[in-house]
């Protein structure tokens, strides 16, 4: 497995074949849906490597209990970590 500093589209590009796109593999989601450092495995060569330095924010689900109040600190929640904001500020 390769390890590399890689960012922003370059993260989800196979570092051995170049294949693009690749999605990274099932991993523990932290708050907000967001993957530190996700290991990644190209479908084409089999490379299986670690998008270091990158944070993948992955689905995650809104509250369904319809509090306003929840949803809207969900949302600045998913906002953060979109943004790559650890402390929410």
């Amino acid at each position: 497995m390769s390890s590399v500093e890689r960012r922003g589209a370059e993260a989800r590009d196979c570092p051995l074949c170049g294949t693009r796109g690749i999605l990274p593999l099932s991993q523990m989601r932290g708050l907000g849906g967001t993957i530190e450092e996700p290991l990644m495995l190209c479908p084409e060569c089999g490379n299986e490597f670690g998008a270091v330095g990158v944070t993948w924010l992955g689905m995650v689900r809104p509250p369904l209990d319809g509090d306003e109040e929840k949803l809207e600190a969900w949302a600045d929640d998913v906002l953060d970590a979109w943004l790559g904001k650890e402390d929410g500020g």
